[in-house]
């Protein structure tokens, strides 16, 4: 049993996630700012 191409695609799919995460979170911040001015 080989735990390396698991351990791979979890972490390719976990870095996807903090890059949604992040782009979210920076849409949210110029959304509201955009809206406030």
């Amino acid at each position: 049993m080989s735990k390396s191409p698991q351990k791979y695609v979890w972490k390719t799919a976990y870095t996807w996630v903090l890059i949604l995460n992040a782009l979210y979170i920076l849409g949210f911040y110029v959304f509201m700012n955009w809206f406030q001015n």
